[in-house]
Parts: structure tokens; C-alpha cells; sequence
């Protein structure tokens, strides 16, 4: 599909596969004009390589650039020099094949930005970024980060309030035929990955009771008490305590990608309702794949769901994340080359 746009539905070009995005918030102002500033999770591929890169796009000029690496992947990444805010275990700072995947900023309790990080390139860990700013412009360093067990393939990522993270375990990193095994696992019912949770000073343990088949998306509540998780394989959310992992509800959706919070309290999901075959043609498509996408709106507390938008086709699909940004959606994928802008119904 070319990249243009078609009618209502707008797109911002020149972006390497957008699989999730982290809007940047003014102030603490609600009344404050809606934010201007996104980042960008730019994934290179599922495997080691090739790299990506977290970027920034400009709402305003819809421009995208680098940063970190800053001036792309050929450029050394920016290293802090304070403190760490990871695992004592982590080896070092990423190389320039940081591949990034799910992504989530929130503010810690000193007042400072952290950006988390699901990375597959070089090592597989979650990456924590403290995002600076200075005369209206925004930069990236490294902090630390918390490194994964040999064979762990993760997907989302959520801050927890307690300055730690939950992150899904989607399945084993394998072979072709070892992550064919797994897939099918998954489509007949079995389990194949969980949620595994990081607290400072406490390292990586499982949530209890979250086994299932291919967890993708994530998030916490704000008061960091619940959890919820898409079950790509499932096709179900579920809202569980954090703490004790008991379940408190679930609400059926199509294979549900990443999970975020819109500027009205309600989680909003992209479901990928093109099923198996539509998301196995996309990996073999140039450009943005057309697979037919919903976004839903999901009251936290009764997981009352509400269809958004439906799409399939021009000028693009196959949508992996939403975020709301004043009276628009602003869409992302897994396989494009282009971020999508919607009027919100």
C-alpha cells in the first residue's frame, strides 16, 4: 500500500515497525493542551536482528527522529553516569543493536522520568532510560537494566508504582520448528509463557496464576493493585491482584496486542481480529500490512467492553497499540512503515 492518507485516516510516514508507543505528558495539568510528543518503539524483528531504535515524533511537525540510539543505529548509544536504577545483575549498557519491543513511561518518586524497555538485541532485558528534557527537546540515557534467563522471549512491559516493572513472558526464544511447537501450544489451549514481575531489591520472580497461552500485552492499575493481561492465544483480557495473582475478571477479545491507559481512565486494546492467517500473511508483507484491526475500550472495573474503530486495509492495518491524545487515537504496528492518526469516535 502507498503511504497516504485516506480521508479522516492520516498517516505519518518513515517509521520502522511503530509496535508500541509511549505518549510524553505536559505537565500534571489536566486542562493543559494535549500533549505534542510521543516516543516510539521502532522493532527491528522478533530475532536478534535486525536492530531498531526508540525515536521521537513530533505531533505538531510530524517529524521523527532519534533517540538512542541518538542518530541512529550506527551512532554510540548515550550512557548516565548517576546511578543505576536496575538489577545489580545487569553486565552493562546496551550496544548499538538494541532492538526495542514494548515500551512504558512512567514518573518515579524522586520526580524523574523512566522509560522501560522490553530489548531482544544483544540480550534479552528489560532496559530502563531516563528521559531529560531541556529548551523544549528530549533525550535518552541508559540507567540499567534487568537481564532475562537464557531462552526467555518477552513482549510488554507496565511500570509498577513500587519503581519496578511486570513484563510478559510470551514463550521460549527456540528454534523455527521449537516456536512453531510453541504457536501451536498456544492455539490448542496449553500454556506458554507468564508475567513475570521486578521489584528493586526484591529481583524477577512469576506473578502467580498468570501461565497462559502467549501473553502479550500488560499494564497496572495506577494504584498498582491489579493487573491486566492479554492472552494473545486465548483471545481474552484478564484483571487479576498483582500481589496474590487471583482473578477478578476476564472479558473475551480476538487476540489482544498491547494494553494502554486513554485520558479518560478506560484501557484501550488493540485486538488483531484478522486471526492467525491474517497476522502470518503480514510477516510476509513490504510496507504496512492491510489486516483487519479493532480498538477497544475497556472500563477497568466492570471490563465492559466498547468497539472504537474497525479497520481493514488502506492505509493501514495490523495495529499493535493505541494511545489516546486529545479527541485522536494515534496507531501503531507491528509490521509498518507508517504510525496512523484517527479522529476518536
Amino acid at each position: 500500500m502507498p503511504c497516504r492518507s485516506l480521508g479522516a485516516a492520516h498517516v505519518i510516514c518513515g517509521v520502522q515497525n511503530p509496535e508500541d508507543l509511549a505518549v510524553i505528558p505536559n505537565n500534571e495539568d489536566s486542562s493543559a493542551a494535549a500533549p505534542r510528543f510521543v516516543i516510539v518503539s521502532e522493532l527491528g524483528s522478533i530475532e536478534p536482528t535486525p536492530p531498531g531504535q526508540l525515536s521521537l515524533l513530533d505531533l505538531t511537525s510530524e517529524r521523527i527522529t532519534p533517540l538512542f540510539p541518538q542518530g541512529g543505529s550506527g551512532t554510540p548509544p548515550q550512557i548516565s553516569e548517576g546511578p543505576d536504577w536496575g538489577d545489580a545483575s545487569c553486565p552493562g549498557p546496551p550496544d548499538k543493536r538494541l532492538n526495542p519491543h514494548g515500551i512504558d513511561l512512567a514518573r518515579r518518586r524522586d520526580g524523574k522520568q523512566v522509560l522501560y524497555v522490553v530489548n531482544h538485541g544483544g540480550r534479552e532485558s528489560v532496559e530502563l532510560f531516563e528521559l531529560l528534557t531541556s529548551d523544549g527537546s528530549y533525550q535518552l540515557q541508559w540507567r540499567g537494566c534487568v537481564p532475562m534467563a537464557e531462552g526467555v522471549l518477552l513482549n510488554d512491559v507496565a511500570a509498577v508504582p513500587d519503581g519496578g516493572f511486570v513484563t510478559t513472558y510470551m514463550f521460549p526464544r527456540s528454534t523455527a520448528v521449537g516456536s512453531f511447537y510453541w504457536m501451536l501450544r498456544g492455539m490448542l489451549g496449553g500454556s506458554t509463557g507468564r508475567v513475570l514481575r521486578w521489584q528493586p531489591g526484591r529481583g524477577l520472580r512469576a506473578v502467580p496464576n498468570t501461565d497462559s497461552a502467549f501473553p502479550n500485552g500488560v499494564q497496572v492499575s495506577r494504584d498498582g493493585r491489579e493487573l491486566f493481561v492479554g492472552v494473545y492465544l486465548g483471545d481474552e483480557l484478564l484483571r487479576l491482584d498483582l500481589d496474590s495473582g487471583k482473578l477478578l475478571g476476564r472479558v473475551a477479545i480476538k487476540q489482544p496486542d498491547d494494553i494502554t491507559w486513554s485520558s479518560d481512565g478506560q484501557l484501550l486494546v488493540a485486538s488483531n481480529v484478522a486471526g492467525m492467517s491474517g497476522m502470518s500473511s503480514c510477516m510476509r508483507s513490504q510496507g504496512a500490512c492491510p489486516a483487519a484491526f479493532e480498538i477497544v475500550a475497556i472500563d477497568p472495573r466492570t471490563l465492559r467492553k466498547t468497539v472504537l474503530i474497525r479497520r481493514q486495509g488502506a492505509p493501514m492495518g495490523a495495529a499493535s497499540v493505541a494511545v489516546s491524545i486529545g479527541h485522536e487515537l494515534l496507531i501503531g504496528s507491528f509490521k509498518s512503515d507508517r504510525v496512523l492518526r484517527l479522529p476518536r469516535p
